[in-house]
């Protein structure tokens, strides 16, 4: 008896079609689970994405921050702000405010406090609480990690009068670390 080989391979299982069809739709399904698993935890981990902190009472404040613009536009006080070159081994750079008032007279005696931020970054909010150091002139420090345009909300208050501002600061040259 002799046998002639083949060429034919062996005949591969098949998988019944009870059992290939869900099975495609279930694998279907799974794939549409890990995209939309994958697309929110991209989302999420988004260091540039931030909410505003308690941003349902400030948007019910409005009215009283409207006011509160209002009044400090009616004392007449300007701001100018402006980093330091000089940066310490930790990092941390100088912010100088200065403070005048409609006259051009140095404001003295304030209490001065900022939040600063990059707006690639707006979660990671820096506070500084300001010295003042000549009149009308308070330093402050933060520990910036980025270039560009920085924001900066300003807030002073001396006695009954308070002044807020918002402004936008370009700071460069990190390299001086």
């Amino acid at each position: 008896m002799t046998t002639e080989p083949t060429n034919a391979s062996p005949p591969s299982p098949r998988i019944p079609p009870h059992v290939f069809w869900p099975g495609l739709v279930i694998a279907f399904m799974a794939m549409s689970v890990i995209a939309m698993t994958t697309t929110m935890m991209l989302a999420v981990s988004d260091p540039s994405f931030a909410v505003i902190d308690d941003y349902e009472t400030k948007a019910s404040t409005w009215n009283d921050t409207a006011a509160q613009r209002h009044a400090s536009a009616a004392l007449g006080w300007t701001a100018s702000i402006e980093f330091g070159k000089d940066v310490d081994v930790y990092g941390e750079r100088s912010v100088i405010i200065r403070l005048n008032d409609r006259d051009g007279d140095p404001v003295t005696g304030a209490a001065v406090h900022a939040t600063l931020f990059h707006p690639a970054r707006s979660a990671n909010r820096l506070t500084a609480t300001f010295e003042e150091s000549d009149p009308g002139a308070y330093v402050g420090r933060f520990t910036p990690r980025r270039e560009g345009l920085w924001e900066v909300e300003l807030t002073a208050r001396r006695g009954d009068d308070a002044f807020i501002d918002h402004q936008q600061q370009w700071l460069m040259d990190l390299s001086r670390r």
